[in-house]
């Protein structure tokens, strides 16, 4: 019985950190792809696609470290809850750090390559004289 409770608890964590990063790319695709004038007008204005890139980057580390946070502060908080009760034993204190951890190692492997060529892509496409005549 612990065997197969502590196998759910893996596949329900490997879900949700699956999960979570497929969301943080997305996320990240659509904001790039969404602001191709902003683009276009920092690269008239003189900014390299790495500026453009690092400020992609830069943005969607900070949302993500809220939104991380935020989720292990609730995660705890449900577990609590949960033992409580069904007096169930808690997850191992290691199981939120490790989420924790995945999901900042993969948002930038995610996050750079899609800002990357989000950034590049509008940086390279987007003409200034295009972008002012509306």
């Amino acid at each position: 019985m612990h065997r197969r409770t502590t196998s759910l608890r893996r596949l329900a964590l490997g879900l949700g950190v699956f999960g979570t990063a497929l969301g943080i790319v997305g996320l990240t695709s659509f904001s790039v792809r969404q602001r191709t004038k902003q683009i276009g007008t920092r690269r008239a204005l003189g900014a390299r696609r790495i500026d453009i890139v690092r400020y992609f980057m830069t943005e969607n580390w900070l949302i993500t470290s809220i939104g991380v946070s935020l989720g292990a502060v609730l995660a705890v908080a449900l577990n609590y809850w949960l033992v409580n009760l069904y007096s169930i034993p808690p997850i191992s204190w290691y199981y939120i750090p490790v989420g924790i951890l995945c999901l900042m190692g993969v948002r930038p492997a995610g996050g750079a390559g899609t800002g990357a060529q989000g950034g590049g892509h509008s940086s390279r496409h987007c003409h200034p004289q295009r972008l002012m005549t509306g």
